[in-house]
């Protein structure tokens, strides 16, 4: 009975959300490279695309006052299967995948932050 509240509640409220006009589809000038098992993050004014399977990608960043995409530095590895979080200036990357294969892939060892203003990652 709590399960069937709850979806009812969530579909309720995006009904809600649908029915006053406060979800659109953005077209931007451009479109951030392809990429699955990511994370999108807010810092600042822009949003930051950082990680995702296969090889290292670079962290891309929107800015909605140009409406465009940016790429940025390149992780130092391959990271996936996480959330980042956003803090100051920083994104921080935790306990992400990094090596093998399903079932058998590994979390990154250490934690990572991407610095939005130098654009630069550390250990």
């Amino acid at each position: 009975m709590k399960k069937l509240f709850i979806t009812l509640l969530i579909s309720a409220i995006t009904a809600i959300a649908f029915a006053q006009g406060q979800w659109q589809l953005l077209e931007t000038k451009n479109q951030p490279g392809s990429r699955g098992e990511c994370s999108l993050v807010a810092v600042g004014s822009k949003l930051y695309l950082v990680g995702g399977d296969g090889e290292a990608r670079p962290v891309e960043a929107y800015d909605p006052t140009t409406n465009a995409w940016t790429k940025k530095a390149t992780a130092p590895f391959t990271m996936h299967h996480f959330q980042s979080v956003g803090l100051g200036d920083k994104i921080y990357v935790l306990d992400a995948f990094y090596e093998g294969g399903y079932p058998d892939q590994i979390p990154l060892p250490n934690v990572y932050s991407y610095d939005t203003k130098k654009d630069t990652w550390t250990k």
